[in-house]
């Protein structure tokens, strides 16, 4: 392997596990300017918001903990009860950027994480598709372009479709390996099949990211812990506390030891401020 390769390699690691600065390489400051158009306050360097920002150093301490702790490397004991957890829930109501938010993830996953495999499933087909998906989709055309360049390098290294996004590489092996796809979940199905809608994949590097998770059944969570057994795997909800039961709230109460629990707080959000008289 080359100098150059070697280089490009340590970039890819420092920014697996630093995705502020991963968000402020590859979109500079594009992310401001959106912020900016829509009238909105912005706090930092990123165009992120305080508490977006906080989720991904969290993150990113979240993902070297699992890789240090299950590559036996050196760790601490706050790594190494890091790493037993599942993943991260966020409760938070409508208005903070959590959509945003885990779209921006999905693509940090996707974009530093070798031969990632990623899941993304919502509450309905209407949230993942046109809501969910936009974001995705958003987001790839935010990141800044090389000077010269006709595409931007999210664009470039990546492709999307109606239902998958994917790796460009080798033309065998696209759409196979290194992916994103969503999930529908069948809310007609019995409970039985929709514990099989995320189950039964398995990769070193792979993510489950739920939009709006209190809506989705309960039965789509249960074999989450069994197919999480990778090198580097993890769960990422978000949803909206609009119901006092069910799997999503209890990652907050009954099972909290086994998440990493997140509650915005509307009133600290700039998003929320800036509508504010």
């Amino acid at each position: 392997m080359g100098k150059g390769n070697h280089k490009h390699s340590r970039q890819i690691t420092e920014w697996r596990f630093n995705p502020v600065k991963w968000v402020e390489d590859i979109f500079g400051d594009e992310i401001v300017k959106l912020r900016n158009a829509a009238g909105m306050r912005t706090l930092t360097k990123s165009g992120l918001t305080l508490q977006q920002e906080d989720v991904l150093r969290r993150w990113g301490k979240f993902l070297e903990a699992k890789y240090r702790v299950n590559k036996k490397l050196s760790f601490t004991d706050e790594q190494e009860a890091l790493s037993k957890k599942i993943g991260f829930s966020i409760m938070s109501s409508n208005g903070n950027g959590k959509d945003f938010l885990l779209a921006l993830i999905n693509w940090h996953f996707m974009a530093t994480c070798p031969y990632a495999r990623c899941m993304v499933t919502a509450n309905t087909g209407k949230q993942l598709k046109s809501v969910y998906w936009s974001e995705l989709a958003k987001i790839r055309s935010l990141a800044r372009k090389m000077e010269g360049a006709s595409e931007n390098l999210l664009q470039s290294l990546f492709t999307m479709q109606n239902d998958v996004m994917y790796a460009n590489l080798e033309k065998e092996e696209r759409g196979k390996r290194w992916f994103t796809e969503a999930v529908t979940i069948n809310v007609k199905s019995t409970p039985d099949e929709q514990g099989e809608a995320l189950a039964g994949r398995h990769e070193d590097w792979m993510a489950i990211f739920v939009d709006e998770a209190a809506g989705v059944p309960d039965a789509v969570f249960k074999p989450i812990e069994r197919t999480l057994t990778g090198l580097v795997n993890v769960c990422f909800l978000i949803f909206n506390p609009t119901k006092n039961t069910g799997f999503a709230i209890e990652t907050h109460t009954k099972y909290q030891d086994k998440w990493e629990c997140i509650h915005w707080d509307a009133l600290s959000c700039e998003n929320i401020q800036a509508s504010q008289p």
